[in-house]
């Protein structure tokens, strides 16, 4: 079983910044990687997928010193997110039932998460800090403790209140039994 856990971070001002331009340069990359695809398909009428974008950007990341410092798995799942984005445009046409709506290029303010798909490749949490790659480490509000093992992790700025980093773990059959007991307790 899967549970999801989301806990505030109280980044300094050295780290917000940081943390902003990781997010600029992920939802850059998610626009290079749209404008490919979109200019592959109305100049050659070919299609590119997500292995040749992944291929793209390991030769990019030489050149490009923003695109250098990303956590290469937290900008595969950006990737992988674009390829989902465009499977369910597909799946739309197809349907024939809804309105297709062809991804959309994202503005300064309509790209707001990344995510680590593999927990400790990027991101990692220690007592009450979250260390995260290139940002250092953050101070976090533990609100309740992790139970099980964290297999993901994402941060997400929330408007003005700050970031938050979700963090996706996989309960141990102990703490799944420890829950519902809590559970009978309280609601009987």
């Amino acid at each position: 079983m899967r549970r999801a856990f989301k806990y505030r971070l109280y980044p300094n001002r050295n780290q917000a910044r940081e943390m902003g331009v990781m997010l600029e340069t992920h939802r850059r990359l998610y626009n290079a990687c749209l404008a490919q695809r979109r200019d592959a398909w109305t100049s050659e009428q070919r299609s590119v997928g997500y292995a040749e974008q992944s291929a793209w950007f390991k030769c990019e990341r030489a050149s490009n010193c923003y695109f250098e410092r990303l956590n290469f798995s937290s900008a595969q799942a950006t990737m992988r997110r674009l390829h989902k984005a465009f499977g369910n445009f597909f799946r739309r046409i197809k349907a024939k039932a809804q309105k297709p709506g062809y991804p959309r290029f994202k503005a300064q303010g309509r790209f707001d998460s990344i995510e680590f798909p593999a927990y400790g490749d990027g991101i990692q949490l220690t007592g009450n800090r979250l260390r995260v790659q290139h940002v250092g480490m953050l101070r976090v509000k533990l609100h309740r403790p992790v139970q099980g093992k964290v297999k993901t992790a994402a941060l997400k700025l929330q408007g003005t209140s700050g970031i938050s980093c979700s963090c996706a773990i996989s309960a141990t059959r102990q703490s799944l039994s420890a829950w519902l007991h809590r559970l009978v307790l309280t609601s009987g």
